[in-house]
């Protein structure tokens, strides 16, 4: 799976917006993607499908989390 660099952060969003969703409403999400996202909607539907990244539990969970200075006390 070959991703251009200029993509990686719409790619990160979207992935964010449809593992947000119900894993059954996530086929008729990426079918709604407007056409701005074609070149990305395959990648997606590939990853969309890894059980190992998308099942609760799974690698994507696992990943540490990172923590944002806040910017309240600036």
């Amino acid at each position: 799976m070959k991703i251009a660099a200029r993509d990686w952060l719409a790619l990160s969003h979207l992935l964010d917006e449809a593992l947000s969703l119900p894993s059954e409403a996530r086929a008729g999400w990426l079918a709604r993607l407007g056409s701005e996202h074609a070149a990305l909607k395959p990648i997606l539907a590939e990853l969309l499908t890894r059980e190992d990244l998308t099942a609760p539990g799974g690698f994507l969970e696992s990943l540490p989390k990172i923590l944002l200075p806040d910017r309240a006390r600036d």
